[in-house]
């Protein structure tokens, strides 16, 4: 049917995205960043480490939008 069509094109649609965003590699990056994070030296450089927070909560912001658009739709 003509819905299941566009349901179809924009799963490809979402997942073309995803590659264009490398949503994989920040999952990874999201990983490093928490690691990161988590040694106990991590706050003695606040300039960075508020950095690395900031780039974490954004790839979080970013990944967390994608996965739920492509789990709403398959």
């Amino acid at each position: 049917s003509e819905l299941r069509e566009q349901l179809q094109d924009l799963r490809v649609r979402i997942s073309s995205v995803m590659v264009l965003f490398d949503i994989t590699a920040r999952e990874e990056e999201i990983i490093k960043l928490e690691n990161r994070s988590i040694q106990p030296n991590f706050w003695v450089n606040t300039t960075e480490a508020q950095n690395t927070m900031r780039r974490l909560a954004e790839a979080r912001k970013l990944v967390e939008k994608w996965r739920n658009l492509e789990s709403k739709i398959t």
